[in-house]
């Protein structure tokens, strides 16, 4: 695979990452009208929520240079996972670029 290559495939799984993220944030927000029962239940949905995130997100960064890494192609795996994470300190830049001006 071309370079190039890995850095469409990069910044798919770092927008992957962003959406999700966002998708999140926003349930986040409107949870108290999308969620109802017991208050006991609520830091348990947090949690496993959390736990449910960490291993989504884990497995966007992380799966694709995993896999490339045991089929041997070592120095394809750490290119795709270093640009992956350079697309996500790029979004957070800009997202306190943002936040900054407000």
């Amino acid at each position: 695979m071309r370079m190039r290559d890995y850095c469409w495939q990069s910044l798919a799984s770092a927008v992957g990452v962003l959406l999700y993220v966002a998708g999140i944030v926003w349930f986040g927000f409107h949870a108290e009208q999308i969620l109802g029962g017991p208050e006991i239940l609520k830091p348990m949905y947090a949690l496993l929520l959390f736990v449910v995130s960490a291993a989504s997100t884990g497995l966007m960064v992380l799966g694709r240079p995993i896999h490339l890494y045991f089929s041997g192609s070592i120095r394809a795996s750490i290119i795709l996972l270093f640009s992956t994470l350079g697309w996500l300190v790029l979004f957070l830049i800009i997202l306190t670029v943002v936040l900054s001006l407000y």
